[in-house]
């Protein structure tokens, strides 16, 4: 795997005075002549400080944190091995590996207490730091609240990708009547192994990644991909929408029909054979009751085809009927903790059950008795994406490239996009619902037809 180049912010100087707040009852002329966060990615983070004190340095204490959604207050410390003295060296390293990824573009945040033999004890200013992939040269284009950053193409191909994720945000609010008024940041790599060599565990098939605790999205577009663009983008721009407004620390989530279904309807992609299939399952009582979809999808992608087309005509079925602002009152109810069924009662007068009848009898189609779940083989693992997150944390929602011909291994709350015959995964394998939001999820796109290998 190929390293990024070590990037490094750091504060320098002979004899640099920090606005340092005292909390002891005394405070020492205490000089920082090095502070600085190391990113070594994808593997570890690095903090380092250096000081000089009048007084003998006895103790020294990092805090850090990420600026992200979170159901923990965001910060851990860490006590640094060093030598006490009145000029000391201290380092803490904070191994990825262990922790799971951080995406590019995410926010941490810093500060040390620094004690000494005098009884003072000071802390040094917060300081912030964006991740960044100081491999490329990065250009950078802003449409209303979207930050579209690229390596590779014109600023035409920027423009051109900042407007059609613009385009999908204002169609996801005006369409679903769902809104995410918090900043965007977009990150477009042209293959999708430069993303695999920046976020641990992570396929090189992967064609799109939404982190809606850090309202980040990382894409695999080239220049020329279109088509593909207009797919990856808003479903990926609703995983991360969707998972931001249920947001939650009661355990509630969206189950995979809604978050997959919504993803798939942003696309604004209809695909009609597809759903000619669908309704002709449905008519003869072929096609599977909604509840199986609450988890995750099969494992093979014709199956997995038919269940993301199912679960988009389940969420249109809502949404054109009922109307946009019911659907987003289903979601401010999962996010204030309520479970699905009691969400749905609340808002539509509907349980799991009852939806897949109303939208059978929509049209013509026989209603189906809903099966005893049945655990699947394959676990569903979810990636920490944060230090010290809470479990309920999303992890990363992925989205395969287009024109994947065999069913990928499965990925942390992924979705890959389902490919063309129903093709075995790999053992062990299986294809994992997208997942985006608040404490454990990934997602994965759900487009219908390919080019090349890809998400």
């Amino acid at each position: 795997m190929q390293r990024l180049s070590t990037t490094t912010l750091v504060l320098l100087g002979s004899a640099v005075w920090l606005g340092l707040a005292p909390i002891g009852r005394a405070q020492s002329a205490l000089t920082i002549t090095s502070d600085t966060l190391t990113a070594d990615l994808p593997d570890t983070l690095t903090f380092a400080l250096q000081a000089d004190n009048a007084a003998r340095i006895t103790d020294v204490q990092l805090n850090y944190g990420v600026n992200a959604r979170s159901c923990q207050e965001g910060a851990a410390s860490q006590a640094p091995e060093f030598t006490p003295g009145t000029a000391i060296e201290a380092s803490w390293t904070l191994d990825l590996r262990d922790t799971g990824s951080f995406p590019v573009g995410a926010e941490l945040w810093w500060n040390w207490e620094v004690s000494d033999d005098a009884g003072a004890v000071t802390t040094t200013e917060r300081r912030t730091q964006r991740l960044e992939d100081e491999r490329f040269s990065w250009r950078t284009t802003t449409r209303g609240a979207v930050t579209v950053a690229w390596h590779q193409g014109d600023q035409a191909f920027g423009e051109a990708l900042a407007a059609i994720a613009a385009s999908s945000l204002t169609r996801i609010t005006r369409d679903a009547g769902l809104e995410l008024a918090d900043p965007i940041r977009i990150y477009v790599y042209p293959d999708p192994a430069e993303i695999a060599q920046v976020i641990l565990f992570q396929p090189e098939w992967v064609g799109g990644l939404a982190f809606p605790e850090h309202n980040i999205v990382m894409a695999a577009i080239a220049p020329g991909e279109d088509a593909w663009a207009r797919e990856v983008l808003p479903h990926e721009l609703m995983h991360l929408v969707s998972g931001a407004l249920t947001f939650n620390c009661l355990g509630a989530r969206m189950p995979t029909w809604l978050s997959e279904g919504l993803s798939r309807f942003a696309e604004d992609n209809v695909d009609p054979a597809l759903a000619a299939q669908v309704r002709e399952m449905a008519l003869a009582g072929t096609l599977p009751h909604l509840s199986a979809l609450a988890n995750a999808f099969s494992a093979y992608g014709g199956e997995a085809r038919v269940s993301y087309e199912q679960s988009l005509q389940v969420v249109a079925f809502l949404i054109e009927t009922h109307g946009a602002e019911k659907m987003s009152a289903l979601l401010d109810a999962i996010a204030a903790g309520t479970a699905i069924d009691a969400a749905l009662t609340r808002v539509y007068g509907l349980t799991t059950y009852t939806l897949d009848s109303a939208w059978r009898e929509s049209f013509g189609a026989p209603t189906r008795e809903a099966a005893v779940a049945t655990p699947l083989t394959v676990p569903t693992l979810a990636l920490w994406t944060a230090v010290a997150r809470s479990s309920s944390t999303p992890a990363p929602s992925d989205t395969p490239l287009p024109g994947v011909t065999e069913t990928p291994a499965p990925v942390i709350e992924s979705t890959p996009r389902p490919v063309e015959s129903p093709t075995a995964a790999a053992p062990g394998g299986g294809l994992a619902p997208c997942g985006a939001g608040a404490a454990a999820l990934v997602v994965v796109s759900g487009a219908l037809r390919r080019r090349r290998v890809g998400a």
